[in-house]
């Protein structure tokens, strides 16, 4: 990772509250390309979630969920939910509605 993906991440997770949010989630944050993936406990709708800035200085958010393939039993991820062209001051609200977990006090 670059370091641009680091200063990135680190502004992502400023703009979560991401004390709060670790906190209330049980979360677990890892920088990736133009993002942040954050795995989070709680929710039967969804486990990850992807933030990535996008090229219009807005997010890209998408919601997956680890299941395993009952056929082979392999664990995958599938995308429950993606939203695009997201302002920083949608992301927890985005992530309440979609998961039904609360973020922030």
């Amino acid at each position: 990772m670059t370091e641009n993906d680091r200063q990135i991440g680190k502004t992502i997770l400023k703009q979560i509250g991401w004390a709060n949010f670790k906190f209330l989630t049980s979360a677990t944050a890892y920088v990736i390309e133009q993002g942040i993936s954050i795995e989070f406990k709680g929710s039967r709708k969804a486990s990850i979630l992807k933030v990535r800035l996008n090229g219009g200085d807005l997010y890209d958010m998408e919601f997956l969920k680890i299941v395993k393939d009952k056929e082979t039993g392999c664990r995958e991820s599938r995308t429950v939910k993606t939203f695009n062209d997201v302002y920083f001051d949608q992301l927890i609200p985005l992530f309440e509605s979609t998961t039904n977990l609360y973020a922030h006090f």
